[in-house]
């Protein structure tokens, strides 16, 4: 604790603050994918022997090239930031039907920036937007706390609930759907344990590099996390929901009208 004056200030970061790292990692992401790849290298429809070719033939594109996986990699880290904030909105929030709402509704918003950005069509069902992984995350999380008692019809709904939410997210095709609900649920099980659910969420993380590679750079986003302390301060609810697809819809318009 930090004295100022006759009062007394939490140390560290607050949720605010948290979240404005995940969508910083996430604006990493957008760059490395919706700008560098798409947009300067245009990667988009080519195959990989393709995309070798041009990272051969040109520096420049090496270069480029190099940055964007180190951005991609980059916002892998907003993964557990939003599983944890996911968790904590769960146990906070006094109305979790508009909660849910709120969430689906931005997800299936940001779709069509996302198509935009990612070099897709303005409708295109290949993959979906990370933020729908928020609103099927929202799911799982009201069961566990639902059935959170011990007891064998408890675990068994749980896994469930979890082996529905893991088969909906690859039907979906949901980017980075699986590893967040693998994290997910390591955070929520070790959510009284803000230590053990650390180490163990970045456990989870690192695991997460199964399915992408781009998983390793993960586990960095626990400092952030380890550094919360989960003072909640005024924000503006609007800015916090529309800020992820407003800057997909920046990036696309940098991108097609830029370069």
């Amino acid at each position: 604790m930090e004295r100022l004056g006759n009062h007394y200030k939490k140390t560290g970061i607050s949720i605010h603050a948290l979240r404005i790292w995940g969508l910083m990692f996430l604006a990493a992401g957008i760059i490395g994918r919706g700008v560098l790849q798409n947009h300067i290298l245009g990667f988009t429809g080519l195959n990989t022997q393709q995309m070798l070719e041009i990272m051969a033939s040109s520096e420049t594109a090496m270069n480029y090239a190099t940055l964007s996986i180190a951005l991609q990699a980059l916002e892998t880290c907003a993964a557990p930031i939003f599983a944890v904030l996911l968790v904590e909105g769960v146990m906070r929030t006094t109305d979790f039907d508009k909660y849910f709402t709120r969430i689906l509704g931005i997800g299936l918003i940001t779709e069509i920036p996302y198509n935009l950005c990612m070099g897709k069509g303005l409708l295109d069902f290949s993959t979906r937007n990370p933020m729908l992984i928020l609103a099927l995350g929202l799911l799982v999380v009201f069961f566990y706390q639902r059935y959170s008692s011990r007891g064998f019809k408890n675990a068994m709904i749980k896994v469930i609930v979890t082996i529905a939410a893991l088969l909906w997210m690859n039907m979906l095709k949901v980017d980075f759907g699986t590893p967040v609900i693998i994290i997910l649920v390591v955070l929520w099980a070790l959510r009284a344990k803000p230590m053990y659910r650390n180490f163990a969420g970045a456990s989870a993380a690192i695991a997460c590099s199964l399915f992408s590679p781009f998983f390793l750079a993960s586990p960095m986003s626990f400092l952030a996390i380890h550094m919360c302390n989960w003072e909640e301060c005024e924000e503006n609810r609007t800015v916090n929901y529309f800020s992820y697809p407003a800057v997909l819809l920046l990036a696309f318009i940098v991108g097609k009208f830029l370069f």
